[in-house]
């Protein structure tokens, strides 16, 4: 009974030990993804992006395994490998369905980096209807998953589908959208951002009608964010005399306080000494009073002078 015991807690002390080993080869592979995409090593940054994805997908970790399928994805398309990331992004997708009807749960904020990465791939395609259309799935994905996060990344999205394939107006509206969002959150290094992406996209794709809209947009938006900036340095510097005002206001009414209680209390002594004076001048007269009137007095007889008379 005792060895069936031992034999129980090393089997799951193994199990554990797989499972914490298989995690952390996933990390691992991530963070030799990461260093190898920062050295420009995208072959290598590929190849560990997709060990990570495997490692993660043998746990069921969706969370980290679908980043890396859309990674993986991304450097394939980047070299021009289409074939490979579609089937990589179908095969993280159809695992991805398995995971949610075996569980029952619903992910929409992972099927919404999947969708997106198709759109970027359909974009360089120059497939417009296709790109339209995974817009609208991203849309739904995104509504589904209520983040915040995604449907900033949708407007993105929007204004680089509608600018690319001429749907100037409409790109328009998506931009400021965007850029109200971020000024919502006086987020102006994302929003200059934002302009300068825009400007950059126009400027690769050689559309000299976007480009100078861009610039005129951008520069029409730097001499507001200037005047605004501007505004709200005059505010803080307004709040922080006001401030000032008020506090010595208050010291000077605490000053004025303390002036008539220390003048109350000068009356107040002043009056208690003019009392002890009178008192005491009162207390002489008394005394030389009495002093006067027992030297008034007639002087006593002796017994002994009253009986010899007799």
């Amino acid at each position: 009974m005792i060895n069936l015991r031992n034999t129980f807690i090393a089997a799951a002390i193994a199990m554990t030990a797989f499972c914490a080993n298989a995690q952390s080869r996933g990390d691992q592979f991530v963070k030799q993804a990461d260093e190898a995409l920062q050295a420009k090593e995208y072959v290598k940054a590929r190849y560990c992006y997709l060990k990570a994805y495997e490692a993660y997908s043998g746990e069921s970790n969706l969370d980290k395994a679908i980043p890396a399928a859309v990674n993986v994805a991304a450097l394939y398309h980047s070299e021009s490998y289409y074939k490979e990331a579609f089937e990589m992004l179908t095969g993280a997708e159809q695992q991805l369905s398995n995971f949610e009807k075996n569980s029952e749960k619903a992910l929409p904020a992972l099927h919404y980096p999947i969708a997106r990465e198709r759109q970027k791939m359909y974009i360089k395609l120059r497939k417009p209807d296709s790109a339209r259309d995974h817009l609208e799935r991203m849309a739904t994905w995104a509504a589904a998953a209520n983040d915040s996060s995604l449907n900033v990344d949708l407007l993105s999205a929007k204004a680089n589908v509608y600018y690319t394939f001429g749907q100037t107006d409409k790109g328009d509206e998506a931009v400021n959208q965007l850029i109200a969002v971020y000024l919502s959150a006086n987020d102006y290094d994302k929003a200059n951002k934002c302009y300068k992406d825009l400007i950059d996209m126009a400027v690769k794709t050689g559309n000299v009608r976007l480009t100078a809209r861009a610039y005129d947009k951008y520069v029409a938006w730097a001499d507001s964010v200037a005047a605004v900036k501007a505004d709200a340095r005059y505010a803080a510097l307004q709040k922080q005399y006001d401030e000032a005002q008020q506090a010595i206001s208050d010291r000077d009414s605490s000053l004025t306080a303390k002036t008539a209680i220390i003048i109350g209390l000068i009356v107040l002594a002043a009056a208690l000494a003019a009392g002890l004076i009178f008192v005491t001048i009162g207390m002489l007269r008394y005394m030389a009073l009495s002093r006067r009137q027992k030297k008034q007095l007639p002087p006593r007889r002796s017994t002994t002078t009253s009986k010899t008379s007799l």
